[in-house]
């Protein structure tokens, strides 16, 4: 009876201690359980692939026979690194954002599934999705730039074209204008990605930029942003019924921000922020406030005992002394207006007499 009852009591024990244990493993997946179904949304929310966009120089605009009259003068862009979406938003990506556009899915037979590009949005609605998707990963998303966007598509090329003055016909979706749309799949990321390794960029769906559409301005620009207000904002790309003149890469385009339908899309940029290391400093490249004289004005190596102003219009104005060494006979004054920290005004020359004790004119 002993021997039986300390069997008893060790199977007792057992299963007491097997008890404890299921319930304590029990708990312990069900809190993972619960922590994975609360944030994996979110983790999922930055799963969208983002492409690094090199910084650059580029010719924006087209002056060939194919070139509508805005997309002119032809002109120099300089634009810092940055990263843009391989895809456009899809279904499913918006509609964590809003859900209550699922029933906007399938109009005119277009965009039904969760893997096709999102249409049916204002530009209200893409930077209220940006503002969101910020939000909630800590990174910052916006809308390209008609600059960034141009750059992107062109990838380092100059034809109408990705690689090519005529459309691939593996980018081709309807190519035409019509009254009743044809069903398409708007599914994206199945075209062939261009040389930065972005897809899309010709047809499928029109992607809102950030810009007031305007007429392009000449000379050369850093980092363009567009004007501060306008009527209409730019769309680029063409769609899925748009004929292939309107699908180049220099083609501008431009609609209502409160305007929506099924030809108009959007994808994501996000600007490039530069960390370094707690242990060594981070120095950025020179940035040219400066723009020397091309009319053979003096303009010297030594320089030196600047004055700075800030104007009402919010540009920052300096002057400086200029001369070819310390104790030089020759010398004068120069002035450069800086409207933004990338967009330097040609310098000006303030008159001075040149002589070892300057005086005003």
């Amino acid at each position: 009876m002993r021997k039986n009852s300390k069997k008893s009591a060790d199977t007792r024990a057992f299963r007491g201690f097997f008890a404890i244990f299921a319930r304590t493993s029990f708990c312990f997946t069900m809190r993972h359980l619960l922590f994975l179904l609360c944030f994996l949304p979110l983790l999922s929310l930055s799963a969208q692939e983002m492409v690094d966009v090199p910084g650059g120089t580029f010719l924006m605009g087209c002056n060939d026979s194919t070139a509508c009259f805005d997309e002119q003068p032809v002109h120099e862009v300089t634009l810092r690194a940055f990263r843009l979406a391989r895809c456009e938003v899809t279904n499913a990506e918006y509609e964590r954002y809003c859900p209550e556009h699922r029933v906007r899915r399938g109009t005119m037979g277009l965009s039904t599934a969760d893997d096709e590009a999102v249409v049916g949005v204002t530009y209200a609605d893409a930077v209220g999705y940006c503002r969101w998707l910020s939000e909630r990963t800590g990174r910052h998303f916006r809308l390209p730039t008609e600059a960034e966007w141009e750059y992107a598509c062109r990838a380092g090329g100059t034809t109408r074209y990705d690689r090519s003055d005529s459309l691939p016909n593996a980018l081709r979706r309807i190519g035409q204008t019509v009254r009743t749309f044809s069903p398409v799949s708007l599914r994206v990321g199945v075209t062939p990605a261009n040389a930065f390794g972005i897809c899309d960029l010709h047809g499928n769906v029109e992607e809102w930029c950030s810009d007031w559409y305007a007429p392009y301005a000449p000379g050369h620009q850093y980092d363009p942003q567009g004007p501060a207000t306008g009527e209409m904002r730019i769309t680029r790309g063409g769609s899925h019924h748009t004929p292939d003149a309107y699908l180049r890469s220099a083609n501008r385009s431009a609609m209502l921000p409160d305007d929506s339908n099924v030809q108009v899309g959007f994808r994501i940029a996000e600007d490039i922020v530069a960390t370094a290391a707690a242990d060594s400093a981070l120095f950025l490249p020179p940035i040219p406030f400066v723009i020397a004289p091309t009319d053979g004005s003096p303009y010297y190596v030594h320089n030196h005992q600047p004055a700075l102003a800030c104007c009402p219009d919010g540009s920052l104005l300096v002057a400086w002394y200029s001369t070819p060494a310390e104790s030089s006979r020759e010398m004068c004054v120069l002035s450069s207006r800086l409207d933004s920290p990338l967009r330097p005004r040609q310098h000006g020359r303030l008159p001075l007499s040149s002589s070892a004790c300057p005086t005003v004119a």
